[in-house]
């Protein structure tokens, strides 16, 4: 039945009870690979924004507009 179990990096099985689990000092690689992905798609929400508050800054569209996008800008 040992031979059945399967193990993942950042995650090591107890050996007498395997449901029970304990992390390790280092993280997983889809762990990993998910904060870049995170912060892949952070950077590009706020290419988008701050390429909107020029765009509205260089049509000099209405104030509110404006104010708008740099609220957009400032949260992403």
């Amino acid at each position: 039945m040992k031979d059945n179990v399967v193990t993942f990096p950042g995650v090591k099985a107890s050996p007498t009870n395997p449901e029970v689990t304990e992390k390790v000092s280092w993280r997983a690689r889809n762990h990993v690979q998910g904060d870049i992905d995170a912060h892949i798609e952070t950077r590009r929400r706020f290419a988008a924004a701050v390429a909107w508050e020029i765009a509205t800054v260089d049509q000099n569209l209405p104030e509110a507009q404006i104010g708008r996008a740099r609220e957009q800008r400032e949260e992403a």
